[in-house]
């Protein structure tokens, strides 16, 4: 038997399966079978008929268990008398869905099944997957279907990976943030949220604030650097938008987010901070919008009892409305950037954008290069400033695709680059506002139009009119860096606004933050969320491979 090589086979024999016999051979990459008779070649010139990568069998079982009596005459499970064994896979489906797979194969005897398992199990075992995860379920989110949709379509998969769960559900606002900033996370592999984005989104601010404490990071600081958290986060859907997961997996599927999270698919996503003045009010990674999305937020919270239908009764109020906040949008941008919002490219598994591609270790920068590379970064990014009356203020990390728009707000956003972008809506007329809000839902570009501006940036501050905040006159003035290049332009006919009634709400992710003047900031890479990007596939329209152009 070959144990040489990556391809070489560390276990063999004949085994029966779909009522065949059939050579099966495990590497230390890939599960494989082929007719019996046919030559051994793991990794030859001709490639197995049938075979799995390893990374994506996340268990192995028996396929039944036969009972005995042991000398006391008590009945019990015994697992070698089975002759048989299931490997439970992924299947991959159309837009990006996974289903697992059941494959089983016959033994001969009882002894030889157990010594497959075992191998098998053994390997699953040296890779890096989650074995612990806190799960906190909120049971009142999107249509109060997360406890039914944990208990029937994940946990299953969870016991059937070995993975040991501790379970919150939750019974009030904030009560996994205040879980997370207090209680013991030794010896955890990851927390995972089920419900919306709001429920993702206070476990984000829990685990973030909690590891700055840790971590003394003073986050008054106008340029404080956060502490990434070491445990991953993972999201299974159950909400009334979802569009973390829709953004990071391309689908909302409760099973296919349980198959990511058990793989221990890893990937990075940047976070935004909110600040006003020196205070953190909170920590974002989807959406950060002032305007109209703040508007209907602020409205639908009266409106709870309606459910998800809440949102587009509080939207079509908000619409006819049309209401504008005058105010000015200081942003630093990068004019350096290969890639635009405005460009055809999509962020998709293994985007050379958010990771690039690695340098020869063996020609490492000296320090004067270092800090070349620096100057010459530092030139590019310059100030930038708006003035004037906006529906919306809008800064996205990502693209914000959901179910009802599947290109989302910034189709051609990145999870990872360090980098937001900034979308400008300017007063308009209802009419014109009805053909951008209807092109966000049908795929067409939304940006074509006049009164809409978009920026990719590392961070923003916006300043309300001062009649809108009358006692709050120095807000964000001395955080705003000195601007020698600034672009002024004027965003629409600035009319005077009377007091409070021209004050609108941010809408971050979903919650709200009432103080209109903020800072907002992006973080590259702070956290780590159980999720693979979504994947290049051939049957979703949407899908545009990202490369260099």
């Amino acid at each position: 038997m070959a144990t040489g090589g990556e391809g070489s086979s560390l276990f063999h024999s004949v085994l029966h399966h779909n009522s065949k016999s059939v050579n099966v051979f495990i590497t230390p990459k890939t599960f494989y079978w082929c007719s019996e008779g046919s030559e051994e070649h793991p990794y030859g010139n001709v490639p197995p008929r049938h075979s799995i990568p390893l990374t994506e069998i996340f268990a192995v079982s028996p396929n039944k268990q036969v009972t005995s009596q042991n000398e006391d005459g008590d009945i019990e499970m015994s697992m070698l008398k089975s002759t048989s064994f299931i490997i439970h896979a992924i299947k991959r489906m159309k837009h990006h869905k996974w289903k697992t797979k059941r494959l089983l194969f016959d033994c001969q005897l009882s002894s030889e099944c157990y010594e497959w398992i075992q191998r098998i199990q053994e390997l699953l075992d040296g890779m890096q997957r989650p074995r612990r995860l806190l799960i906190f379920i909120n049971p009142v989110g999107g249509k109060k279907l997360a406890g039914k949709i944990y208990k029937e379509k994940v946990q299953p998969l969870f016991d059937l990976a070995n993975i040991k769960t501790e379970i919150i559900v939750t019974e009030r606002a904030n009560h996994a943030k205040d879980y997370l900033e207090l209680e013991s996370l030794d010896k955890l592999d990851g927390i995972i949220t089920v419900g919306g984005d709001g429920m993702f989104h206070e476990i984000l601010n829990g685990l973030i604030r909690r590891t700055q404490t840790d971590n003394n990071v003073d986050t008054t600081k106008p340029d404080f650097e956060p502490v990434q958290p070491s445990l991953t986060v993972g999201v299974i859907p159950a909400g009334s938008t979802d569009a973390i997961a829709y953004c990071t997996n391309g689908i909302n599927d409760p099973v296919t987010s349980a198959l990511h999270i058990i793989i221990g698919d890893v990937h990075p996503l940047d976070v935004c901070s909110v600040k006003h003045k020196t205070e953190v009010q909170r920590y974002s990674v989807s959406m950060a919008a002032y305007g109209f999305f703040g508007d209907v937020l602020q409205d639908s919270e009266k409106l709870r009892w309606m459910g998800p239908k809440r949102y587009d009764y509080s939207g079509f109020k908000k619409f006819f409305i049309n209401k504008g906040y005058d105010g000015s949008v200081s942003f630093l941008q990068d004019d350096s950037l290969e890639a635009h919002p405005l460009d055809k490219s999509r962020c998709r598994t293994g985007c050379y954008i958010c990771n690039p591609v690695n340098k020869d270790p063996f020609l490492q920068e000296t320090p004067d290069e270092t800090d070349k590379q620096t100057e010459s970064d530092s030139s590019s990014l310059q100030w930038k400033t708006i003035d004037g009356r906006f529906i919306s203020v809008i800064g996205v990390n990502m693209s914000c695709a959901c179910a009802k728009s599947p290109e989302g707000l910034s189709p051609s956003a990145h999870l990872a680059d360090g980098y937001m972008d900034l979308i400008l809506v300017k007063h308009t007329s209802r009419l014109q506002y009805l053909r951008h809000m209807l092109s966000l839902a049908n795929r067409s570009n939304h940006f074509n139009f006049n009164f809409v501006e978009v920026f990719r940036v590392k961070e923003f501050h916006f300043k309300p009119s001062q009649s809108a905040e009358p006692n709050d006159d120095e807000t964000d003035e001395a955080a705003i860096p000195a601007r020698d290049n600034d672009q002024e332009i004027l965003a629409g006919p600035a009319k005077k606004s009377r007091g409070n009634a021209s004050k609108s709400t941010w809408n971050v992710d979903g919650e709200p933050v009432e103080e209109p003047g903020v800072h907002v900031r992006v973080h590259c890479q702070l956290i780590k969320i159980f999720a693979r990007g979504i994947e290049e596939c051939s049957d979703t329209p949407s899908c545009a491979l990202c490369y260099r152009r």
